[in-house]
């Protein structure tokens, strides 16, 4: 009769932990499930947007992500298959939000999530916590091996924000870093935050392709105008009438599709 009431008792905190956001972490798989997807759909347009005011990016300055953006055939995934984990550190409202920012990237090409097996040696692990003070990060491209994306609440958990951080994970750069961006923007350096001049580096030629690609104002990989300013100034202007730079959007533009597209040949 005792083991009968504790096991009772057991279940039914299990059963309320699980009706609430607080679920213990050791009950939350390292995948993401239907529940999460479906939560996914329900989320609030603030759940959505891209919170730039607060936002802090990283950029990992390891010579292989900064010096192979795009050109080199080694950084993509194969057969745009991409395994990943995720920690049990993200709790129900988090993991909708990924969950949402995943559905984006797959539901308009060719791209994959899925959950890691042990046969996988390359793979993503999503997780607010890298054991480092580093901002929000992902590195750019397949590095091999365990690569984190690193993005924690309040500051980087948002649709927008996440589905740019996996834009990088998927291969892509900054579209504001682009060999060609001369001719489409100005950086305004004297209004940037000097500590985060390395934000609007020019990538070299030599080094990444545009793919042929037209310039994208509207990117999910393009910062906004206000980025990281010093004195409440933009640091990037437009060069051409009829253009803005805002970070608004939290969906892939046609360009963004199509790039992808051609990028994986799929």
């Amino acid at each position: 009769m005792k083991i009968i009431i504790i096991i009772s008792i057991l279940f039914f905190f299990v059963i309320t932990f699980t009706r609430c956001n607080s679920i213990p972490s050791v009950l939350r798989p390292p995948y993401l499930t239907d529940e999460d997807f479906e939560r996914g759909k329900a989320l609030t347009f603030e759940e959505r947007r891209f919170k730039w005011t607060d936002f802090r990016e990283y950029l990992p300055s390891n010579s292989k992500t900064r010096a192979n953006v795009w050109i080199a055939q080694k950084y993509k995934w194969p057969n745009a298959r991409v395994p990943y984990v995720i920690s049990s550190l993200y709790n129900n409202d988090e993991r909708a939000i990924i969950a949402e920012s995943i559905r984006e990237w797959e539901s308009k090409t060719c791209i994959r999530f899925v959950p890691a097996s042990s046969q996988d040696r390359d793979y993503l692990e999503l997780t607010p916590n890298d054991g480092t003070n580093n901002y929000c990060y992902s590195y750019v491209g397949r590095q091999g091996g365990r690569q984190f994306v690193k993005m924690y609440a309040p500051t980087c958990m948002s649709v927008g924000q996440y589905v740019h951080e996996l834009g990088h994970a998927i291969g892509f750069g900054h579209e504001h870093q682009r060999p060609d961006r001369d001719n489409y923007v100005e950086i305004k350096w004297e209004n940037i935050d000097p500590s985060f001049h390395y934000a609007f580096d020019k990538y070299q030629a030599n080094s990444f392709t545009t793919l042929g690609m037209v310039y994208d104002y509207y990117s999910i990989m393009h910062y906004p105008d206000y980025s990281y300013s010093s004195n409440g100034k933009p640091t990037l202007v437009p060069k051409y009438a009829g253009h803005q730079i805002t970070y608004m959007n939290v969906r892939l533009t046609p360009t963004d599709i199509e790039k992808t597209k051609k990028y994986y040949n799929c």
